[in-house]
C-alpha cells in the first residue's frame, strides 16, 4: 500500500525539541482558515502554565473539515505520553516517512507554546497522515480540574 493512509514505522534517531520563545502578542488565535480558534486559549504562557507534565492528557478535541491531520500511536510532548489524532500546523511542511515529529495545532494547558505551535514527537514512528480528514482533533493537552 503506498500513499498518505499508510501506517508508517520508522527509524529510532530522534530529534531534539526545539526552544520555543514566548509570544508577546496576545491576539486571537487562528487557525488556517483564518477561523478564531475554540476556547479561551492564550498566545503565551502563563505564570502557572507547567513546563513539562507527565500526566498531561488531551482534554479538548475540536471538529474539523477537510483537513490534514496526523493519528499518532506513541507520541511525546513536554513529557506527556501522547495517543490521538492532531491537525498538522500550517506551517508544516511535508511530513516525509523519515519524520520524527510534527508541529501540530493543539495547546498545551491553554496556551501556546510561543511563536510557533507544538511540536510533537514521534515516539514509535508509528502514525498515519490523512488529508481531507473530517472529524475531532486534539485541541488541548492538559489535566482535567480534580
Amino acid at each position: 500500500m503506498t500513499g498518505s493512509s499508510v501506517l508508517r514505522r520508522q527509524s529510532a534517531s530522534r530529534l531534539p525539541f526545539s526552544p520555543h520563545g514566548r509570544c508577546a502578542s496576545n491576539r486571537e488565535s487562528k487557525n488556517f482558515r483564518g477561523e478564531s480558534m475554540v476556547g479561551p486559549y492564550k498566545n503565551e504562557f502563563q505564570p502557572d502554565t507547567p513546563h513539562t507534565d507527565k500526566t498531561a492528557t488531551p482534554i479538548a478535541f475540536e471538529e474539523v473539515r477537510d483537513a490534514r491531520v496526523i493519528h499518532i500511536f506513541d507520541g511525546e510532548y513536554r513529557s506527556a505520553r501522547l495517543t490521538g489524532t492532531f491537525q498538522v500546523a500550517v506551517n508544516q511542511g511535508p511530513v516525509n516517512p523519515e519524520s520524527d515529529a510534527f508541529y501540530a495545532e493543539c495547546y498545551w494547558f491553554g496556551c501556546r507554546p510561543g511563536m510557533s505551535w507544538p511540536l510533537i514527537r514521534l515516539v514509535s514512528r508509528c502514525w498515519r497522515e490523512e488529508k481531507n480528514y473530517t472529524g475531532p482533533v486534539i485541541r488541548n493537552i492538559g489535566r482535567l480540574e480534580p
